[in-house]
């Protein structure tokens, strides 16, 4: 059996500002709107990232994507140049290494507390 993963709903603050900050780093699409309350960044065609904006306390999240080296280094420098408004969309960018010798990771966390910070 194989099993793909379809859609994950990633919790912030801020749906729009969040969604528009990861689909730019990305270079991937994303809408204000989709299906229910939530802000889609459509990763590829098998994945869909629904950011969904509460004011409650929500756990810490973390996604790690694999990337192309090239790739992971415009996704770096993009980050860098956005650095002034990843907090305003409670998104931390980090790298988790090379994964299995081939490109990189590129690590993507959510704080709950409403602020940025490493992971």
């Amino acid at each position: 059996m194989t099993v793909h993963l379809d859609h994950i709903m990633v919790p912030c603050r801020n749906k729009a500002a969040s969604a528009k900050l990861l689909a730019d780093l990305l270079g991937v699409p994303w809408a204000e709107t989709g299906v229910g309350p939530f802000a889609p960044v459509y990763v590829n065609d098998g994945l869909t990232l629904d950011f969904d904006e509460t004011n409650e306390p929500f756990p810490m999240t973390h996604y790690c994507f694999r990337v192309e080296q090239k790739e992971f280094n415009a996704i770096l420098g993009g980050s860098r140049r956005l650095e002034s408004n990843t907090a305003a969309a409670y998104t931390d960018l980090s790298t988790c290494g090379s994964t299995r010798n081939t490109g990189a990771a590129l690590s993507i966390g959510t704080s709950p507390t409403g602020t940025s910070g490493k992971s």
